[in-house]
């Protein structure tokens, strides 16, 4: 589905980068979902973002010893929610579906989000897609939440396109069904801090002129395009699927 959406627009995609829930089979699914792009890499938002993939000339990345793509475990918060991983405030700990979880019950447990709080209570399987609910119905807290998902994923975005400087930036996973919930904050998190995308972003008239942003000017003939995978969910077993024959 994904090579579809970028075949209708004449894009070849060449190189990518993917997050997902297995290193191995994230980045199969990666080479899968992506085949023939050029210039392009693709962040998954899965319940867990660790693994990834790194796709460069139509070959998989592995890196040294094979663990290239680690985006997930990039530290956004310093002395941040410890992660499995042993660090601090890893980019998974906070977009993330399990992310959105923790912290939507940080809310309830505080006692100022009576609305999650109920949802909660009466929905024995509360998860990151309750709170999405709550978030487009106008749920102030909800919104918070994912606000802050939509900021740490920009954080890392903006990182990786000034590293990476490629034509195409996918993000899949299952969350990304909530991208009007987090995207407008990731967006302006993106132009904000990356020189590189500030320069060469879509234009958009309603985008604020702030940090990177007011640094320098749009002058890029090619513009780095940011959009969302179509697999959701379903992208590891996509990648699963293709294993045998990339082996």
């Amino acid at each position: 589905a994904l090579q579809d959406t970028v075949l209708e627009d004449g894009v070849k995609l060449d190189n990518l980068v993917q997050i997902g829930h297995n290193v191995r089979v994230g980045q199969h699914t990666a080479m899968a979902g992506c085949a023939g792009v050029a210039g392009s890499a693709s962040i998954g938002a899965h319940c867990t973002v660790g693994g990834g993939a790194i796709v460069l000339g139509g070959k998989l990345f592995y890196g040294m010893s094979g663990m290239a793509g680690e985006f997930g475990h990039v530290t956004i918060e310093p002395k941040g929610v410890l992660c499995g991983c042993g660090n601090r405030g890893c980019a998974e700990r906070y977009a993330s579906a399990t992310a959105v979880v923790r912290m939507a019950r940080e809310a309830i447990e505080s006692g100022e989000a009576p609305e999650l709080a109920k949802a909660a209570s009466s929905d024995p399987e509360f998860s990151a897609k309750s709170v999405y609910i709550l978030a487009i119905q106008g749920n102030p807290d909800a919104q918070r939440i994912f606000e802050r998902f939509g900021e740490v994923l920009g954080i890392l975005m903006a990182d990786l396109v000034n590293v990476l400087d490629l034509d195409m930036f996918v993000i899949g996973g299952g969350v990304v069904s909530a991208w009007d919930a987090f995207a407008p904050k990731m967006f302006a998190e993106l132009r904000e801090r990356s020189l590189v995308y500030a320069a060469s972003a879509p234009e958009d008239a309603t985008a604020k002129k702030e940090g990177a942003s007011a640094q320098i000017a749009n002058y890029s003939r090619k513009k780095t395009i940011i959009t969302q995978a179509l697999l959701g969910s379903d992208a590891g077993l996509y990648g699963a699927a293709r294993l045998p024959d990339l082996a």
